[in-house]
């Protein structure tokens, strides 16, 4: 079991290297010890791309990457490891702890809902919350780092989610650019920098190989190759930036396994489960937090501890948060709520799945969201491009 490193190896520490290095207030999160912020605040330009889904592990496996010539060592990724709540820490800065964005699914007190939080949307209906109560965006807002750097930032991601209701609300002041594709991406964040008047903040996302690990798994060959050109790509850009005093910086929110179909436990096919939950389950597959039915506390930890003792360990979100792996700070005023009453952490290579009428089958090959080394450690290259 690998737990995130606040105290300094962690993507939030990264964060706080980046935002004292262009002038943005201490909030008191160590920085990064591979990278200090006097290291970064020598950059003219500083540029981070978040390739979604490139484990430290993964990259280990492939010896020859340009990518690996760059590389400065290892991050842990923040609990549960996965992209909502990473990308949070990304654009805020904060904590999970601190920001309370804590899994895909949240339920949201406040609106009554359980939401899906990246698409903003009703896990139960799927109507865009945002449509139905404008008002709603409220409970996404994040102070964001842009508004607190001494640089113009740009936000660099693919087209169809760039202006989304969650990039708007935690984008800030950063000016948003929509990308085509992988040649697309490179180009963009090549002529922001070439075409700056001063200093510069990018911080650029590319979801594929994510997307192509949950769909083929992260032993298959479209990842392989997904990631050949994500190696290329890299130091294409590289080359593009040479002579303009650029930080390139290239890390992830996560890295994933593969499972097996019987490594998927169906809440359906568990009905003494299923009848003690007063919701449906939120988090992600590998974390997952259970909101049980008053007076059924006692059924639920029976039945976990009992028939799944051998696919979870269960804890309450006190004793997650006393242990700091949801980080240090002033806790979110909204957090306690969307941790739920316990929170189910997978073993091995198992999720959990709980199908809605309307769902499809759960079909993920490649997972997040978990403890193990290969979805909780994350790579962090640098290349100063001058």
């Amino acid at each position: 079991m690998i737990l995130p490193d606040y105290r300094g190896g962690s993507i939030v520490n990264l964060m706080a290297s980046i935002s004292r290095g262009l002038g943005a207030p201490r909030i008191g999160i160590p920085e990064a010890r591979l990278l200090p912020a006097h290291q970064i605040g020598r950059a003219r330009h500083v540029v981070l791309l978040m390739l979604d889904g490139l484990g430290y592990e993964y990259l280990a496996g492939h010896r020859d990457a340009l990518l690996r010539q760059h590389l400065l060592g290892e991050l842990t990724s923040v609990f549960p490891s996965a992209t909502a709540i990473a990308v949070t820490s990304f654009a805020t800065g904060l904590t999970p702890r601190q920001h309370g964005v804590t899994g895909w699914h949240m339920y949201l007190e406040e609106l009554g809902r359980v939401c899906t939080i990246l698409p903003f949307r009703d896990r139960v209906t799927r109507e865009s919350i945002a449509e139905v109560d404008p008002d709603a965006v409220r409970v996404l807002e994040q102070p964001p780092l842009a508004n607190l750097l001494d640089a113009e930032t740009h936000l660099v991601m693919p087209a169809e989610i760039a202006d989304s209701t969650y990039n708007l609300a935690t984008g800030g002041l950063a000016w948003r650019h929509g990308v085509a594709d992988l040649a697309d991406y490179v180009d963009t964040v090549a002529g922001l920098v070439q075409s700056a008047g001063g200093r510069q903040y990018i911080y650029a996302y590319w979801p594929r190989l994510d997307s192509l690990a949950h769909q083929y798994g992260m032993a298959s060959t479209e990842v392989q190759a997904h990631f050949a050109a994500l190696d290329a790509a890299f130091d294409e850009l590289r080359r593009e930036l040479a002579g303009t005093d650029t930080l390139l910086l290239v890390t992830a929110d996560h890295g994933l396994i593969d499972i097996t179909p019987d490594g998927v436990l169906e809440v359906a096919d568990h009905p003494a489960l299923e009848e003690t939950l007063a919701l449906p389950i939120c988090g992600e597959p590998r974390a997952a937090y259970c909101y049980v039915r008053p007076g059924r506390e006692e059924d639920f930890l029976n039945y976990v501890q009992g028939p799944l003792a051998g696919w979870c360990d269960v804890h309450t979100p006190g004793e997650l948060l006393q242990a700091g792996w949801l980080g240090p700070g002033p806790a979110h005023p909204r957090l306690s709520g969307r941790l739920g009453d316990y929170v189910l952490v997978m073993r091995d290579n198992r999720v959990i799945h709980q199908r809605l009428s309307g769902d499809e089958p759960f079909s993920q090959i490649g997972v997040h969201g978990g403890t193990s080394g290969a979805e909780m450690r994350v790579p962090l290259m640098a290349a100063h491009c001058v």
